[in-house]
């Protein structure tokens, strides 16, 4: 699933930012990716995570649904994350996530080359596809590592460690899909240009072992409320993906709000009118806290 605007919810892409924030952090993202192509992916996103301070760390949860094609997949996880604390605003966090992919592919929306749709009738002229609605479920497994040293922010993560596949049933035999590790890599860096004013320069890799693919990204902050930047997708001329174009707002002090507009900049370019992002964000702060003192035992629950 592709995020741009991952930096507003760094839960979805490595489990050790779970609880990082504090407080209770709710977020839902919609994204419409290559508007006007048939079959583009849409994908839906929403992330709950709280600290849990007589853990440590934070627990989450994160559920996801991305429809591409004939194919839809929804993803539920539950994570947990360890915090460290190394000083004043350095903290190394470790994290872990599990849960279930499941999947269903639409026999019914795929067309073969000798296959046969005339009246309604489908005749894909291939045993090994459904001609209905097939279903898979697979496990899996995310761990994550991230360090916060002053201005700077380093992160890493593998997802789908499990090495499972979804296999969907035919008249014939089964069709799996492999799904493959995926490791990210993310940096970030906050300069402070005035009292009022930050920029915070970002980079996300994103590979499968077989390929890779990198976001760039510089953001502007004003007076911790308002946000602008720009970004791009790609790393050569075989990678190279879209612009992105990022705003967002506070809109108070629980609600955050922002957007996103990718500029189709690969072969698919003449074919669709880009990619629109939507993410809002809902925090209760200072849920829990956990004050240092005399501990006084309550002889009712004793």
């Amino acid at each position: 699933m592709q995020l741009s605007q991952y930096m507003h919810n760094q839960f979805a892409i490595n489990p050790a930012m779970v609880g990082s924030s504090g407080e209770l952090d709710m977020t839902a993202a919609v994204r419409g990716q290559w508007l006007g192509l048939e079959g583009r992916p849409f994908s839906q996103t929403f992330t709950a995570q709280m600290p849990v301070p007589l853990l440590k760390g934070g627990w989450g949860l994160s559920v996801s649904n991305d429809m591409l094609g004939a194919q839809r997949d929804t993803r539920v996880n539950l994570a947990y994350a360890y915090h460290l604390s190394l000083g004043a605003k350095q903290r190394l966090s470790f994290g872990a996530q599990a849960g279930i992919a499941q999947s269903g592919l639409r026999g019914d929306l795929l067309i073969t080359p000798d296959g046969s749709y005339a009246d309604g009738a489908i005749d894909h002229q291939d045993d090994a596809l459904p001609f209905n609605t097939a279903n898979a479920i697979a496990p899996l497994l995310a761990v994550g590592a991230h360090l916060q040293l002053q201005s700077l922010s380093i992160g890493l993560s593998a997802q789908q460690l499990m090495f499972s596949s979804l296999s969907f049933p035919s008249s014939s035999s089964d069709i799996a899909q492999q799904l493959s590790p995926q490791l990210n890599v993310a940096l970030a860096y906050a300069l402070s240009l005035s009292s009022s004013l930050a920029l915070t320069p970002r980079l996300l890799a994103k590979s499968d072992l077989k390929q890779m693919q990198l976001d760039a990204s510089v953001m502007l902050t004003i007076d911790q409320r308002w946000y602008a930047g720009v970004g791009f997708r790609g790393y050569n001329a075989n990678t190279i993906d879209a612009i992105m174009a990022y705003v967002g707002a506070h809109l108070n002090e629980k609600t955050f709000l922002g957007y996103s507009y990718d500029i189709g900049l690969s072969g698919l370019n003449d074919h669709h009118a880009g990619s629109h992002e939507l993410v809002f964000k809902y925090t209760i702060r200072n849920l829990l806290s956990v004050k240092s003192g005399k501990v006084r035992y309550n002889p009712r629950f004793l």
